[in-house]
């Protein structure tokens, strides 16, 4: 969290800074809203916050944070199968590419809704 919360104040301090931070942990989340909070900026008036995670407690931020939602039930399946493959046939599982659906989870943090 602190870590996050020191790069996140340097992100800050850049005078032509981005208009949103996107995340990707609860720990980055919990660090970077501390860190806005310490320069008394506004979400998303000032900065806007996208997660690719979206724990249930953001909800209660204010504002509710907008996130990328991800099928990990779906991942962990996917992983466990190709894992007990390998495991059964003791060889190598060949490279595939798996897309799995997101969802955009559209809430208040980022500021204008995206098109």
């Amino acid at each position: 969290t602190e870590s996050t919360r020191e790069v996140t104040r340097g992100i800050l301090e850049l005078p032509d800074r981005s208009d949103s931070i996107f995340l990707t942990s609860e720990v980055k989340i919990f660090g970077t809203i501390l860190a806005i909070m310490d320069r008394k900026l506004q979400i998303p008036g000032d900065i806007g916050i996208i997660s690719f995670v979206d724990p249930t407690w953001t909800v209660i931020c204010d504002p509710p944070l907008m996130a990328i939602w991800q099928h990990s039930s779906t991942m962990g399946m996917i992983a466990e199968q190709k894992l007990f493959t390998q495991i059964d046939n003791i060889r190598q599982i060949r490279d595939a590419n798996l897309i799995l659906r997101t969802e955009v989870v559209i809430r208040e943090s980022y500021g204008e809704t995206p098109e």
